[in-house]
């Protein structure tokens, strides 16, 4: 049996049971696409609850026990070991910078968009099914190619400046399905949503429709 390691955290940094849920759907599309991953780690998220389960059962005590076990497979999988800094979503008052969003509401944050992918280029791969070696080209293109092509799958692109102005970027296909609920969620004075059109190549900031939500 794997030897699962306690991680601890404080008090203020487990997620909710939603943000724990996402996390637990995002570690079983891992696995999912990972045929190869290692038998030990693949019969602890078999053994994972339910995202449904989690949030309408766990109490935050329960909340709190499973974090330990998504913090330990999501360091395996990721080899990253600030997973309450990239799952939780802060209060808005404390969000500024560049950010990405999949999978649903899972957020990770870094100094800009392009380094951001780069840094956990194998887990948005995996999660928003980008080939591989795709993704291994587009690494290497102009920062803005890579940018598209990860919103192209269904990454939404959100920057908010110190004056507390949201701004964002994604394909009609993700602002249907799940995008404008989860942005209509942070309580931001003003939010521009950008759709961009995938058959017109990616740009910039400038790229897409504006829509005030």
């Amino acid at each position: 049996m794997t030897n699962i390691k306690r991680i601890a955290f404080k008090d203020t940094e487990i997620p909710n049971a939603d943000t724990l849920a996402t996390l637990v759907e995002s570690i079983q599309l891992v696995k999912k696409r990972s045929p190869n991953l290692d038998p030990q780690l693949s019969g602890l998220i078999d053994n994972l609850p339910s995202p449904r389960q989690i949030k309408r059962e766990f109490s935050v005590e329960e909340c709190n026990v499973l974090y330990e076990t998504v913090g330990y497979l999501w360091k395996e999988l990721t080899g990253q070991d600030y997973i309450s800094q990239q799952s939780k979503r802060p209060a808005p008052e404390t969000l500024q910078g560049n950010y990405w969003m999949m999978n649903d509401g899972l957020l990770l944050h870094g100094v800009n968009h392009f380094s951001i992918i780069k840094q956990n280029s194998s887990l948005f791969a995996t999660l928003l099914n980008i080939n591989p070696m795709v993704m291994q080209e587009y690494l290497s293109a102009p920062p803005n190619k890579l940018i598209g092509l990860v919103i192209r799958a269904g990454g939404i692109r959100i920057f908010i400046s110190k004056e507390k102005k949201f701004f964002a970027q994604m394909t009609s296909e993700t602002y249907g399905k799940w995008g404008r609920d989860k942005v209509r969620k942070y309580d931001f004075e003003n939010k521009i949503v950008r759709i961009i059109d995938t058959k017109v190549p990616f740009k910039s900031w400038k790229s897409g429709i504006p829509i005030k939500l």
